[in-house]
């Protein structure tokens, strides 16, 4: 009976860790991203890989420090063959209480860089970003670790969930 009864209460303990740690997710706020710079470019047979180097504005206005980590994510092109792959090693740690820009490294594979220059260089005016597709998977932690993932999500609305602040839009 004691048994049981200890089973309860750590039963319900958890649920309450649980459902008051994921609403703390919620109130991140991803506000904006800039390329900082490119560094490691290396050619490979039909692929470029670099390391962006991303400032990315976010806001967390709770009192829990998170960090993201094991970023994995694969654009797809409008015909779906990939077209590049996103990993990052490092983990952003986004503390209490802030408003900020913090640095993520992030390893780019562009898989096929000929039909970039193909279509005029890369830049995202000459992307069909409404036709691309991502699918990704993204770490937090803060207490309790929650994974966020998504598949076929159209590019173009993922950039447009933040408010881009590229390189050559900011003033010098």
């Amino acid at each position: 009976m004691r048994y049981k009864s200890l089973r309860n209460i750590l039963l319900l303990l958890s649920i309450l860790l649980l459902i008051g740690g994921c609403q703390n997710y919620k109130k991140l706020q991803f506000q904006s991203y800039a390329i900082e710079k490119i560094d490691n470019i290396s050619f490979g047979k039909g692929s470029v890989c670099a390391t962006l180097t991303l400032n990315v504005g976010v806001a967390n206005p709770t009192s829990t420090t998170f960090t993201a980590k094991d970023l994995e994510a694969t654009i797809y092109s409008g015909n779906g063959d990939p077209f590049a792959i996103l990993t990052s090693d490092e983990k952003m740690v986004i503390p209490p209480n802030s408003e900020d820009s913090l640095k993520w490294k992030i390893n780019t594979e562009l898989l096929n860089p000929l039909s970039v220059l193909a279509a005029g260089g890369f830049s995202m005016e000459n992307l069909d970003v409404e036709n691309m597709t991502v699918d990704y998977s993204i770490v937090f932690s803060g207490g309790i670790r929650k994974r966020f993932s998504g598949k076929g999500v159209v590019l173009g609305d993922l950039i447009r969930a933040f408010k881009s602040t590229l390189p050559d839009s900011q003033s010098q």
